[in-house]
């Protein structure tokens, strides 16, 4: 079973976001919303010199998510490819991902109430094909395949060439999509994008009490609009302790 992962180009990326574009058509998405981003950012100085580049990010696929691991209905699963993948069905839209995922690379469909993600193109790649972005990107700044094949090409760019996750000591959740470029540019990127632990226990607590109440017949979508309120008062209370 190949293990996929993802390696942006820094250098190649000419912000055109093309990706991002592919990615809504493929799946459909709200004009709004996107599985994928490319922010530019700076000019700005770092220790490496003066950086300017493009935040090119998704899902990153990570090897110890915590998106999974807060999940109270088993709806985010790590599949056995690599990608962290949603079961739709068992998924009741609390936000409880959202939340946890340091990356802010999830959100809330506002057409079927489900938490939406970037899956790796999920039934591209089960067909044999590149992901929609990948396939997409004129400069071939996005490199994508399986990490484990030394013959492949994005095997070559992280134990090869030194393409890096962003991570920090106090979060690092080993991810599997890596940046190769500039110093400088990885730096910035590193210090304006860095990974962020958010707490949703106070979550996870309301839904072992509330969750029977799903099996005796209550709405799941009520509970889950329960949850989701008191993950906007924990929100709130951390911005205030915060300022």
């Amino acid at each position: 079973m190949a293990k996929y992962g993802m390696v942006f180009d820094l250098d190649k990326c000419i912000g055109c976001h093309a990706c991002v574009m592919a990615c809504r058509a493929e799946w459909e998405l709200p004009a709004d919303k996107s599985r994928c981003w490319v922010k530019p950012i700076g000019p700005e100085n770092t220790p490496y010199g003066l950086a300017s580049t493009f935040y090119i990010g998704l899902c990153n696929q990570c090897e110890e998510p915590s998106c999974v691991k807060e999940c109270p209905t088993t709806a985010t699963y790590k599949a056995d490819n690599g990608a962290v993948l949603v079961n739709k069905e068992l998924c009741i839209g609390c936000g409880n991902c959202i939340i946890a995922c340091p990356y802010g690379a999830r959100y809330i469909n506002e057409i079927d109430k489900k938490v939406d993600k970037c899956t790796f193109c999920e039934g591209r790649i089960q067909r044999g094909e590149q992901p929609a972005c990948v396939k997409t990107c004129p400069t071939n700044a996005r490199i994508f395949g399986d990490l484990e094949n030394k013959n492949s090409a994005v095997y070559k760019k992280v134990y090869e060439e030194g393409a890096v996750p962003i991570a920090t000591a106090r979060v690092n959740l080993h991810p599997n999509v890596f940046y190769l470029g500039k110093e400088r540019d990885i730096h910035l990127i590193a210090d304006s994008y860095a990974p962020a632990k958010n707490d949703v226990s106070i979550s996870n607590q309301l839904w072992r009490i509330f969750s029977p109440l799903v099996v005796g017949g209550a709405s799941a979508s009520i509970i889950a609009a329960f949850i989701a309120f008191a993950n906007q008062i924990r929100k709130g209370e951390q911005t205030e302790e915060d300022e």
